[in-house]
């Protein structure tokens, strides 16, 4: 029997991988910023050489993307993992929230292969779900730590009995790996054999996630040809993935209309 209430996602919404451009501001400096992924509460930037501690207050200019217009929101940093700055943004105003679903709407439906991955993420898990580690994505040091007291195949309530209080502080992290692809939920109480039986093609390869990263790069820039070389590349090595076979297919419809 599951032991007790489902687990919950810190997060509302699901972030959805995607490149932008944006604009940081607080009373004394603008800094400029590439976003790295999108929700209506918040988002994740490019750190590069922003030395921003989690807590501070900033204001966040998204800039005009996906026929969406500039917006702008006050935020405040959550996180700084991986080199990647999160930002929890108040649209506590109707209207700023109204502005950020629209904005999300039109990424979606600029990039169906992101609706598809909102709408089969995982929100909650019950407490005795048994999750397998897939491999091939790289982690940071929760996810890591994470990772370690899971083993292999552990159900979620005893991790999160091991972490303690401080589970509160990384509850986020399982279903950022599902997310991602580096773990898999079995049925409660599945033998940790399952995890051998996932066919290797449903794992993306670290390689895989490069020629799909390059591939956005040559999208940011105009380049279908070599997108479309990219994630067939992708494919190649995860012919399963639907999120590469979604995009693929967007280029090379994309590149048919332009003849």
């Amino acid at each position: 029997m599951s032991e007790g209430p489902p687990l919950l996602d810190r997060r509302a919404s699901v972030r959805l991988p995607v490149r932008f451009p944006l604009a940081l501001s607080d009373p004394y400096y603008r800094w400029p910023a590439e976003g790295m992924d999108l929700s209506p509460e918040g988002c994740g930037l490019a750190g590069g050489s922003l030395a921003f501690k989690p807590g501070k207050e900033i204001l966040v200019t998204l800039l005009p993307a996906f026929g969406a217009g500039a917006l702008e929101l006050p935020g405040r940093v959550a996180h700084v993992t991986r080199g990647v700055i999160g930002v929890a943004l108040d649209v506590s105003k109707t209207a700023l929230l109204e502005a950020m679903l629209d904005r999300v709407d039109r990424l979606e439906l600029a990039r169906p292969e992101l609706g598809v991955l909102a709408a089969r993420a995982v929100r909650e898990l019950p407490p005795d779900a048994t999750l397998f580690p897939t491999g091939g994505a790289a982690v940071d040091d929760d996810e890591r730590r994470f990772l370690r007291q899971l083993g292999a195949g552990k159900a979620l309530a005893e991790v999160v009995r091991a972490f303690g209080a401080e589970w509160e502080l990384i509850r986020h992290v399982p279903f950022s790996l599902l997310q991602r692809g580096a773990l898999r939920a079995g049925r409660p109480g599945a033998a940790v054999a399952a995890a051998a039986a996932v066919p290797a093609a449903n794992v993306r390869p670290p390689q895989a996630e490069r020629y799909i990263e390059s591939a956005r790069t040559c999208l940011a820039g105009g380049d279908l040809r070599q997108a479309a070389l990219n994630l067939r590349l992708a494919r190649t090595l995860a012919p399963k993935d639907l999120e590469i076979a979604g995009m693929l297919e967007q280029v090379e419809a994309e590149t048919r209309k332009r003849g």
